[in-house]
């Protein structure tokens, strides 16, 4: 029976068919391409902003203060709970394989058993932290049972760009030298990166397991198909959250979408980690869980407006499953990285209210 179905999200989403997942909810294609925009669901949208990319399961808008993203999953997620409807990652999995006609039996996990570690604390240990604009719905308490599935992981690299961290991109933003020696940045003039400010991404342990590109020229000359941020193929960024190597002592995090949101808050001193998006994966939960033996509180913080709101209470939601989880919700445009600093701190309960 499904109920009982353990899902194999990478293996789900390899055989999804975002054709008949857009399809289902009645949204049309225009042409039968492989790229394609339509009309973004997630928000009041006249004109297609939305890019999907059909051969590899992603999409992302680029509407004004919209900027969801995420593979066939999210998206379907998005889909069953943009009306108030709860449903979990696994419901929507199961709802993806049941439109895309997918066997169970071919995206069934192998349980995986665990060990209890010694020096947890019981359930429901540890405070809240005060209340925020809005409360993260869910019990505070942690899990008793095993997370989900242990999932592949990302291949350290094997090599390291050679990258200009002077370029004039990094001083426009007003990024300190510090940030851009502390995080690696630099821009790239070569390969599949060129043109592009490259992020190191590293995985729990520190080794470098990718880079992720931002678009340093002007958005009309962005190569055609490509978005502003880009990763490497074949790189599962669920797999990973980005600065999580550098707060795994932490008893608080604050949770936030973007590199350099999380590179202010590191800058600030509050430790931070980065979905790198608007969605949380339960693998990226278990790497919490695995490797933050003190954490005890989240703070999600993710970009001001509307679909990110949204986008937050699913979050914390999650969340909110096994740690204490508030909300810090920015005004419609900013993000982490623009918020001005005392309004950083005082949404963050570090500065004067």
């Amino acid at each position: 029976m499904s109920d009982n179905v353990r899902v194999d999200f990478d293996a789900l989403k390899a055989r999804a068919d975002f054709r008949a997942v857009l399809s289902h909810y009645g949204i049309k294609l225009p042409g039968r391409g492989m790229q394609v925009k339509i009309c973004c669901p997630f928000h009041d949208d006249a004109e297609p902003s939305c890019s999907i990319n059909l051969e590899r399961g992603i999409f992302h808008c680029f509407g004004a203060g919209c900027g969801v993203e995420g593979n066939v999953l999210d998206f379907v997620h998005r889909m069953e709970t943009q009306n108030g409807a709860a449903a979990s990652i696994r419901t929507s999995a199961l709802r993806i394989a049941e439109i895309c006609g997918i066997p169970l039996d071919d995206i069934r996990a192998q349980k995986v058993a665990r060990k209890p570690r010694e020096g947890r604390k019981a359930s429901g240990a540890g405070k809240p932290l005060p209340s925020s604009t809005k409360a993260a719905p869910g019990p505070p308490a942690r899990p008793q049972e095993a997370v989900p599935e242990e999932p592949r992981s990302n291949r350290p690299l094997g090599f390291a760009l050679k990258l200009d961290p002077g370029h004039s991109y990094l001083v426009e933003r007003n990024i300190p030298p510090s940030i851009v020696e502390r995080f690696g940045l630099g821009f790239c003039n070569r390969g599949t990166m060129a043109g592009r400010i490259c992020i190191p991404i590293r995985n729990v342990a520190g080794e470098l397991v990718a880079y992720a590109g931002r678009w340093a020229g002007r958005a009309e000359d962005l190569p055609e198909g490509e978005d502003k941020y880009k990763l490497p193929s074949g790189f599962l960024k669920t797999l990973e959250l980005f600065n999580l190597h550098r707060v795994r002592q932490c008893r608080h995090l604050v949770v936030v979408e973007g590199y350099f949101g999380t590179m202010r808050l590191d800058h600030e001193r509050i430790p931070a980690v980065a979905l790198m998006g608007s969605s949380l994966d339960e693998a990226q939960i278990a790497l919490l869980y695995e490797h933050c033996p003190s954490l005890e509180a989240l703070t999600v913080m993710l970009d001001g407006g509307e679909a990110a709101s949204k986008a937050a209470d699913v979050v914390a939601s999650q969340l909110a499953r096994h740690w204490w989880v508030r909300i810090a919700e920015l005004t419609d445009g900013e993000q982490p990285d623009t918020v001005p600093l005392d309004d950083l701190h005082r949404l963050l309960r570090r500065g004067n209210p």
